[in-house]
C-alpha cells in the first residue's frame, strides 16, 4: 500500500498514531521503506509521544486541516525530535499533518507523512486530504506485527561481517539499494557527500568489485544467504 501512496504523495516515513493525546496513552503504526525503520506496529513509543502530542495540538488549533511543517522555515516548538532507529526526525526536510477524529470515542488518528528530501505545497495538502480517508481505512483492515526483541535487529546482514563491512557501510549499501545518491545519503546520515564517496570506495574493495551495480548485486545475495 505505501508504494500506492507514494505514486500520489511523496513520502519516506508514515506515522500513524492514535489513542488518548491529552494523557499520552498512544499506539503508533510507522510504515516506511528506509532501510534501519522497521515497518509495523510499535504498540507503545514514549519517545514519540510528545512529539505527536504538540502535532495533534497544532491540527485541532487549525480545525482539524491538513497542514505543513518546513524545517529550513520554522522553528517548530514540538518537543525532542525522536529518532526513528537510525534516522532522526529531526534531520527531515518536511512534515505533512492530517488526522481523522473519530466521533465514536473522541478520540484523534493522526498521519505524519515525513520526507527527507522534499517540501510539501498547497497541492500535497490537498492530495491528502483526498487520500486520507482511504488510508486511514486501508490501516483499520491490516493487522499489525508485534514488535521484535531488540537482539533481532537486521540479523539478514550478518554474513557481511565475513567481508569486514562495518555497521556503517551496511547502513550506507542499504542506502544505495535503493537507489539513493551519494548527496541524499549524506544529508540522511549527517556526513558529507564526499565522506560517503570514500565508504563506497573501501566497500567497493571489501566485496572486490568496481562499480555500485555489482556492490548492490553482492549486497544483496550475500544478505539473503547466510
Amino acid at each position: 500500500m505505501q508504494l500506492g501512496i507514494r505514486e500520489f504523495l511523496s513520502h519516506d516515513v508514515l506515522i500513524a498514531s492514535w489513542g488518548d493525546f491529552v494523557s499520552g496513552e498512544l499506539n503508533f503504526d510507522i510504515s516506511s521503506a528506509l532501510p534501519g525503520v522497521r515497518t509495523g506496529k510499535w504498540s507503545k513509543r514514549p519517545d514519540l509521544v510528545p512529539f505527536a502530542q504538540g502535532i495533534q495540538d497544532r491540527w485541532q488549533r487549525l480545525d482539524r486541516k491538513p497542514f505543513c511543517i518546513k524545517q529550513e522555515k520554522e522553528n517548530e516548538a514540538l518537543g525532542d525530535f525522536p529518532s526513528l532507529d537510525t534516522h532522526n526526525l529531526s534531520s527531515a526536510q518536511s512534515f505533512l499533518v492530517h488526522g481523522i477524529h473519530d466521533k465514536r470515542d473522541n478520540n484523534d488518528c493522526l498521519y505524519v507523512f515525513v520526507d527527507y528530501h522534499h517540501g510539501y505545497d498547497q497541492e500535497t495538502r490537498q492530495i491528502c486530504n483526498l487520500l486520507l480517508p482511504h488510508i486511514d481505512a486501508a490501516l483499520r483492515r491490516v493487522d499489525t506485527l508485534p514488535s521484535p526483541p531488540k537482539s533481532d535487529s537486521q540479523p539478514a546482514l550478518s554474513t557481511l561481517e565475513d567481508f569486514g563491512i562495518s555497521d556503517r557501510e551496511k547502513e550506507i549499501m542499504q542506502w544505495v539499494c535503493i537507489g539513493k545518491t551519494n548527496p541524499e545519503i549524506g544529508l540522511i546520515l549527517g556526513i558529507s557527500a564526499n565522506t560517503v564517496k570514500n565508504h563506497l570506495k573501501r566497500i567497493f574493495e571489501k566485496l572486490d568489485v568496481t562499480n555500485r551495480a555489482q556492490a548492490v548485486s553482492k549486497f544483496k545475495v550475500d544478505a539473503v544467504h547466510p
